[in-house]
């Protein structure tokens, strides 16, 4: 299942940054990550597209998918955003 958004990240904190790795939904696992991480640096809000492949695929065919996608970081911390609805192409 490929998935891809446009996503606002940022950061609370003002001394790290965070490095995302790869995304996943509740249910499977990342096939092929982001193929360069995305760097989040404090006080910055960072806009970036990104795409996943995951199996097994969850979605019904041609219908929308609601779901929170998980965010790995470098330490693998997971970090789950809040429900969105995925639109099929």
């Amino acid at each position: 299942m490929q998935v891809g958004a446009s996503a606002l990240f940022s950061l609370a904190n003002d001394q790290f940054s965070l490095i995302l790795t790869k995304a996943y939904f509740r249910g499977t696992q990342c096939v092929v990550g982001f193929i360069e991480p995305i760097t989040v640096k404090p006080r910055v809000a960072l806009r970036m597209n990104i795409h996943v492949f995951l199996q097994p695929v969850i979605a019904e065919a041609g219908q929308a998918f609601k779901g929170k996608l998980i965010f790995v970081d470098q330490f693998n911390r997971k970090h789950e955003t809040d429900e969105a609805t995925f639109m099929p192409r």
